[in-house]
């Protein structure tokens, strides 16, 4: 359904004027936030294809003032590397710059969005997404996702769901976000409302379909306790094996928080023969929650905080954090908005978010401590380190050993934790010698892995 492609680029020239010896500079108000979403589709019998989907705000961004109009830019960097083989499949880096005439404009505050795409044989995979604001070196952020690469193959399959701003028809092959006479516009940060986004586009593709049979394609979403308070059915009956699926929901009248959208296909008896599910998020705040989501000792503990201890503390918090957090938090711009997301937030991560460990909120922050004192190195607290991060993830290893430096290689140690999925390790090295122990291997899932890492300690 589409061809194999290396890049897909909204913007190929380079913004950035030369030869200016001087220049205003516009810092942002704002913090640097920085989101990205993928999703996999079919390829081929071997391959899936991979569309990695960029978003950030202009105004996030360091600007300077050049020939009457402002000028930035983000560099990224993605890497896909297979955590089986330890091949890098993709490794690439690219400009996006930004213009801006008036920084008192719609385009100033609107998300800036791009993708890329890719073609990549099935297996584990870790993708790594580094952005940096040009102008300020340091000013950026690294985003990771462990995924699986599978073939789309079974009675029938489907691929995932891509959030999308908007859906049109369209007959541009060259638009950057035309595919399958559709002009399909992601929304990475997975936030919508009457801000932004009011109207919740989705698409999707379905593969090995049941041609010739009553289907019922079933658009639903659920809300945080699993009820469903928006539901769309339709009858299809397919004629090809391969087909697009696209839709709309308003969600402009739900309550701020984070929600799910299920597709699902069924036959005709209702019989559930497929399904895919998305997480997203609502930010409507003209509407008062009917009811308290929070705990009232978590909300008591933030109610004394500063808006700069509460944008620390949900900094430290990234690593509990799933990319919808860090996009909903970024659109909050009271000090009483941010301390009720926090509250909420934690509340989350003490009952379990997909995919992240439980901690109660007073053993992260301890633990965020513990790390600041232990491991920082120049001027980067502990917490932003390698050993910080696992430390505060997974606590106090059960055994550290430690090689100084020898004839034999660099310095480096190696922690284990028995208790964690029948016991893990994770092998640190000081690869400058000044100090900064890097992660090079774990037996932890979803972790870096590297069979081979002894040769790094030469």
């Amino acid at each position: 359904m589409r061809q194999k492609t290396t890049i897909a680029l909204a913007i190929l020239f380079l913004a950035i004027t030369p030869g200016v010896s001087s220049a205003q500079r516009l810092q942002p108000s704002r913090a640097f936030v920085f989101n990205i979403d993928y999703a996999r589709f079919q390829y081929s019998a071997t391959e899936s294809y991979l569309e990695v989907y960029y978003a950030f705000y202009p105004g996030s961004v360091v600007f300077e003032l050049r020939e009457k109009a402002y000028f930035g830019a983000v560099l990224i960097r993605t890497i896909l590397k297979n955590t089986t083989t330890g091949e890098f499949v993709v490794d690439q880096a690219f400009l996006l710059p930004v213009t801006v005439q008036d920084t008192s404009g719609e385009s100033f505050n609107k998300t800036f969005v791009t993708h890329t795409g890719y073609a990549v044989p099935h297996g584990p995979y870790l993708l790594e997404v580094f952005a940096e604001d040009t102008s300020a070196p340091g000013r950026g952020t690294t985003l990771q996702y462990a995924m699986e690469l599978r073939p789309h193959d079974g009675p029938m399959a489907v691929s995932d769901v891509e959030l999308c701003s908007n859906i049109a028809n369209s007959t541009n092959t060259l638009d950057l976000f035309y595919k399958n006479s559709l002009e399909v516009v992601p929304n990475p940060t997975q936030v919508f409302g009457v801000a932004n986004h009011p109207v919740l586009f989705y698409y999707l593709e379905f593969y090995n379909i049941r041609t010739d049979e009553p289907l019922v394609i079933r658009a639903e979403i659920r809300d945080a306790q699993g009820g469903v308070i928006r539901e769309s059915s339709k009858n299809k009956t397919f004629k090809v094996a391969s087909a697009v699926e696209a839709g709309m929901m308003n969600v402009s009248s739900l309550e701020s928080g984070k929600y799910v959208l299920g597709i699902s296909v069924r036959e005709e008896s209702e019989k559930e023969i497929t399904r895919r599910e998305k997480p997203f998020f609502v930010y409507n705040p003209h509407i008062k929650s009917s009811a308290p989501t929070v705990s009232e000792l978590i909300a008591s503990d933030l109610a004394g905080l500063t808006e700069d201890e509460l944008d620390k503390e949900f900094g430290e918090a990234q690593y509990v954090a799933i990319g919808g957090d860090i996009s909903f938090y970024g659109e909050l711009n009271t000090i009483e908005a941010k301390r009720q997301f926090l509250a909420k937030f934690w509340e989350e991560v003490e009952g379990g978010k997909p995919g992240k460990i439980i901690i109660k909120r007073q053993d992260y922050l301890r633990r965020v401590e513990t790390a600041n004192q232990r491991f920082r190195v120049f001027n980067r607290p502990g917490w932003k380190t390698d050993r910080g991060r696992v430390h505060i993830l997974y606590a106090e290893p059960d055994q550290i050993d430690r090689v100084p430096s020898s004839e034999g290689g660099k310095p480096h140690e190696v922690w284990y934790y028995y208790q964690i999925e029948n016991g893990v390790q994770f092998v640190f090295i000081d690869r400058t010698g000044f100090g900064e122990y890097v992660l090079v291997h774990s037996t932890k899932r979803g972790e870096l892995q590297d069979e081979n890492w002894t040769r790094l300690l030469q």
